[in-house]
């Protein structure tokens, strides 16, 4: 038996989604815990949603990838009114970064179809999120939308050596770029994020 087999009978023997640690807790515990962990597995599950529809468009057993481009731009942009229903005062706090990147992503994507206006808004929008997540973020801080009102930011695991504005400056490298880099527009927003740029 491969390791692929053995990986999937493994996980045949787990519980589904409905039996996690957080359901069964929630149906034990009344009151402000229940309530606590219930919103914790909700603002977890905002990273679920960024994982599978973001990064969803793997190949097919045919090779071919299920949805389009224009179908993948459609869907970041559901992602990002999503996020906007979560966060409905802006105040994306841990998710600013999701949110930034999201942003760059979608930006190659309409390069790809020659979208070139809808790039650079999408690149400026990347560059305000990555701007406020390096110098403002605190994870004491705490929400101010409805849903996680009251709840603090918390830390940030860095898998990456650069800050949001070095990464997007190295995202916007990527020669899909080229016919927009000598626009005033894409040379502006290089001149802001150069400005935080650096290493963790």
């Amino acid at each position: 038996v491969d390791q692929t087999e053995k990986a999937i009978e493994l996980a045949n023997q787990m519980p589904d989604r409905n039996l996690t640690r957080e359901n069964l807790l929630s149906s034990i515990y009344d009151g402000t815990k229940r309530f606590e962990i219930n919103r914790q597995e909700l603002f977890d599950d905002v990273n679920s949603l960024f994982l599978k529809m973001i990064y969803g468009n793997t190949p097919l057993d045919t090779g071919e990838k299920p949805f389009s481009n224009e179908e993948m731009i459609d869907i970041h942009n559901k992602f990002l009114a999503i996020m906007d229903i979560f966060f409905e005062d802006g105040n994306f706090g841990f998710y600013r970064q999701t949110v930034g990147w999201t942003n760059i992503y979608l930006a190659k994507l309409y390069m790809y179809s020659g979208k070139n206006k809808e790039a650079l808004e999408c690149l400026l929008i990347a560059k305000q999120h990555s701007i406020i997540a390096d110098t403002q973020y605190d994870a004491e801080s705490t929400y101010t939308c409805l849903l996680f009102r009251g709840k603090q930011f918390g830390g940030i695991t860095h898998n990456i050596t650069q800050n949001d504005c070095l990464h997007q400056l190295e995202e916007m490298n990527d020669k899909i770029f080229d016919s927009v880099r000598e626009t005033s527009a894409f040379k502006e927003i290089i001149d802001e994020l150069s400005k935080f740029s650096k290493y963790h």
